[in-house]
């Protein structure tokens, strides 16, 4: 098995590639399809999926699913966990990079090559007890309450849809776990979440705040750089996949996330019957 390393230039390599947009864009285009040697993944903080430990290292139930597919494919692997922003940023112009857990959103479907579905997100709005109790209907909430979203995050698009506005009554932060203190010390009153993950009911020290209206469905992939071949996209296909017949995903799984997610995505890899 090769060794999976975590990406400990990070920041360095972040301010280099940002600094040189136009050039690697103009470089980017003009590459063929490869095979790379290493695959460079890019992730957020998203417990307990993908977190740092105390020692630096990308840890969670889905860095671990990735390092076995990468030793079944023989694949070496880079892990690198930053603000989604930035990560995203990095993986348009990167010719290696796989960024994940990505939605599969119209914007995005010609920017990569697609494996997965890898996670659910089941995405609704959650509020305080008096805000859940509201009888206000989704549309108008905008009116009455400010929401709080992780910049970048396909959700955002959604919430700007029911109304809220970037700099009146929606804030958007840089990082997944500030909307919680937001909404703990009064300065927002609704945020998104994955009801697959919190369920009915979130209690996080001092502060409980409720499921309340649905806001969308979402898949979410490993998104492939255009750059890279096809057949090293379709060997991660068909190597997660295996993962979800033969039990390996459901192991992994299981201690973190609902069974009725793990049983929908097992269902993506039965056999079709003619």
């Amino acid at each position: 098995m090769r060794q999976c390393l975590v990406w400990c230039y990070a920041v360095g390599l972040t301010v280099l590639m940002l600094s040189t947009l136009p050039l690697a864009t103009a470089y980017t285009k003009a590459l063929p399809a490869y095979d790379p040697s290493t695959l460079l993944f890019l992730t957020e903080h998203s417990p307990p999926g993908q977190f740092l430990t105390d020692e630096g290292e990308v840890a969670g139930p889905t860095i671990e699913l990735l390092k076995i597919l990468a030793s079944n494919l023989r694949q070496d692997v880079q892990f690198s966990l930053l603000p989604w922003a930035r990560a995203y940023e990095i993986a348009l112009q990167g010719n290696n990079t796989v960024l994940f857990e990505t939605a599969r959103i119209p914007q995005r479907e010609q920017r990569f090559k697609w494996v997965g579905p890898i996670k659910l997100f089941d995405m609704r709005l959650y509020g305080t007890k008096s805000v859940s109790q509201s009888r206000l209907e989704v549309n108008l909430l905008h009116r009455v309450y400010r929401a709080c979203g992780y910049r970048g995050a396909a959700h955002v698009s959604y919430l700007m849809a029911l109304g809220f506005e970037e700099g009146k009554n929606l804030t958007l932060t840089s990082r997944a776990g500030d909307c919680f203190e937001m909404i703990r010390k009064g300065r927002t009153d609704i945020v998104a979440l994955n009801y697959y993950r919190y369920g009915d009911e979130v209690s996080e020290e001092d502060l409980v705040i409720y499921a309340m209206n649905p806001l969308y469905f979402s898949e979410l992939f490993l998104a492939f750089s255009p750059f890279i071949s096809d057949g090293v996209v379709a060997n991660w296909q068909h190597e997660l996949f295996t993962s979800y017949r033969d039990g390996l995903m459901r192991k992994m799984y299981s201690p973190h996330y609902p069974q009725a997610m793990i049983d929908r995505l097992e269902g993506y890899a039965a056999p079709v019957n003619p």
